[in-house]
């Protein structure tokens, strides 16, 4: 045992000696030819306090609306101009689009002079009226055939009909 207390003795004086460093000299022959001294390094104090943080996560995400409308307009056309910024809230009643109104405005004016055209046409398509008959009508009569004038007027009058004028 004595042998283990003299080695391990002799092990630690070894390390000592490779710890201390030899090649510095005394701090009297530092200017005559020996290693620069190193400034002093700077340190910094922080004082701690005690204090509530709140613990904040930041997670990439997607965000998805709960409610999702597609808005179209009900007629066809050229669209000049959209009255409303997507993702923003529209009431019933509110502009939406602005279309080109031309093609419309001369639908409207083809329209008109159908109408017109019927409405000149009637009077020349009336029939001639005649003045009842005293005669004593048969049980069986065969069906009519209606004459070229008949037909105009009727013709004239179901176009009037149909026509719808626009407001």
């Amino acid at each position: 045992m004595t042998g283990r207390k003299l080695i391990l003795s002799l092990l630690l004086t070894v390390a000592l000696a490779a710890c201390s460093d030899s090649s510095q000299k005394p701090a009297g022959n530092g200017a005559a030819g020996g290693a620069p001294q190193r400034p002093p390094q700077p340190v910094s104090v922080v004082i701690m306090k005690k204090s509530e943080q709140p613990i904040t996560a930041i997670l990439p995400g997607r965000a998805a609306p709960f409610q999702i409308a597609d808005i179209r307009p009900r007629v066809t056309g050229e669209i000049k101009q959209i009255a409303f910024k997507q993702g923003s809230e529209v009431k019933a009643g509110d502009l939406l689009y602005k279309i080109e109104d031309s093609t419309y405005a001369a639908e409207v004016a083809q329209a008109k002079a159908t109408v017109s055209k019927a409405e000149a046409s009637i009077p020349s398509a009336s029939p001639r009226r005649r003045q009842p008959s005293r005669r004593r009508k048969p049980a069986f009569r065969a069906p009519r055939r209606t004459s070229p004038a008949t037909s105009g007027w009727s013709t004239a009058v179901r176009r009037r009909s149909n026509t719808k004028t626009p407001a």
